[in-house]
This record gives C-alpha cells, structure tokens and sequence, in this order.
C-alpha cells in the first residue's frame, strides 16, 4: 500500500512539473516595473533582464 501511494505521489509530481511551464507560456507578457536609475545595481539589472527578454 506504501508502495502504491508513493508511486501515485510520484506520477502526480512528474505531471504537475511538466505541465507546469505551459500554464507559465500561456500568461501572456510580464512587465518589470523599476522605479528609478539612480543605483548602478538597478541599471545593471534592467540591462541583464533587457539582455536576457531580446
């Protein structure tokens, strides 16, 4: 019965990991939102995102 509940536990986890990124793709587009420029932290942020969204 262990066994058994473990294996259900498991495909349950497999199909929720895979299934998980569509329902993500299918959100549309996520905007972040910057208050302001001033910190050097800040701007290399926006420019790694920036580099990371092309």
């Amino acid at each position: 019965m262990k066994r058994i509940l473990l294996a259900v536990f498991g495909i349950l986890a497999l199909a929720f990991a895979t299934l998980t990124p569509a329902f993500a793709q299918s959100k549309g587009i996520v905007y972040y939102m910057v208050p302001t420029l001033l910190d050097e932290f800040q701007t290399g942020s926006v420019s790694a995102l920036e580099l990371f969204l092309k």
